[in-house]
């Protein structure tokens, strides 16, 4: 009787293992690498805000067609605050933006003046570590994602690269939270070539939705 008990239970036992043992397959995080050799231009030196907009200056005629997006909270523009909906003020001009230590936003008609900010804030942003050189950088990665909360489809970024135009990647207008490096800020730009209002999150900084900044779905290129 035992012998055939245990028979029956191990039959059983038998049937359901392939059910139990059934694990479905987990799909893989989808991620973007962008090539380093070809669209890195700065691999040796990397460039701040000013030297970009000195190296790629906007005409006045461009210039003057810049709206402003408001933003989810008050913004400080060249030491003067503003209500969010006030940064329509500056529409015609461009601004770079940026966040201080406790996240407020801040924002520069002069680049140069946006980094002297920072620099009092965080230190000196661009110089390097390491002797100068970059490629001891490259495994501190920034991450760019397409949703809110670091979610979506998602792109590493090494320090300092700079990316023209985003459209050709397929992640044009469509960053919405970060998460940065330790070692180097990321610059988003509103146009592609560098062109437009800037917002430079610095180093060791996270932000879950870009859409309080008013930077939601809005870079064509970065650096």
């Amino acid at each position: 009787m035992t012998k055939v008990v245990f028979s029956i239970l191990l039959a059983i036992v038998i049937s359901i293992l392939p059910e139990m043992t059934t694990v479905s397959a987990i799909e893989p995080v989808n991620k973007y690498f962008p090539n380093q050799g070809t669209l890195d231009s700065t691999f040796k030196t990397p460039l701040s805000p000013s030297e970009i907009v000195a190296m790629y200056p906007m005409s006045a005629e461009e210039e003057a067609k810049i709206i402003q997006v408001i933003p989810q909270c008050p913004v400080n523009v060249d030491g003067t605050w503003y209500r969010a909906e006030e940064i329509t003020l500056f529409n015609g001009q461009q601004l770079h933006f940026t966040t201080d230590t406790t996240g407020a936003l801040y924002a520069f008609t002069d680049a140069k003046a946006m980094e002297t900010f920072l620099e009092a804030e965080y230190g000196k942003i661009y110089d390097l570590p390491f002797n100068g050189s970059i490629q001891n950088l490259r495994l501190d990665q920034s991450e760019l994602f397409k949703d809110w909360m670091y979610s979506g489809e998602l792109m590493q970024l090494a320090p300092f690269i700079q990316l023209s135009n985003l459209a050709s990647l397929g992640w044009d207008d469509c960053i919405s939270s970060a998460k940065i490096c330790s070692t180097a800020p990321v610059t988003l730009w509103e146009y592609s070539g560098f062109q437009g209002n800037s917002f430079t999150m610095p180093a060791d900084s996270n932000h879950a939705a870009l859409t309080f900044e008013g930077w939601n779905d809005r870079a064509s290129s970065i650096s």
